[in-house]
């Protein structure tokens, strides 16, 4: 595992802080949740953008549900 460091504005820092005494976590364990859901959210943007730029055949929601609906 590797270690990073950052800084934080104050009000970033004392609203990570107080969320991990709510929930009796620390600081680390929050951050390192953040940044996962980040990544995650991040990878699947550019997963969604790379696929609308390649030149498969689309379907409308419509054509979607209809064929839902026949299966």
């Amino acid at each position: 595992m590797h270690a990073v460091t950052t800084k934080l504005p104050d009000d970033l820092y004392d609203r990570l802080e107080n969320l991990g005494q709510m929930i009796d976590r620390k600081k680390s364990y929050l951050i390192r949740k953040a940044v996962e859901s980040f990544l995650e959210e991040r990878e699947d943007y550019f997963i969604a953008l790379h696929r609308l730029e390649q030149k498969n055949p689309r379907i409308t929601l419509a054509e979607l549900e209809k064929d839902e609906l026949d299966n």
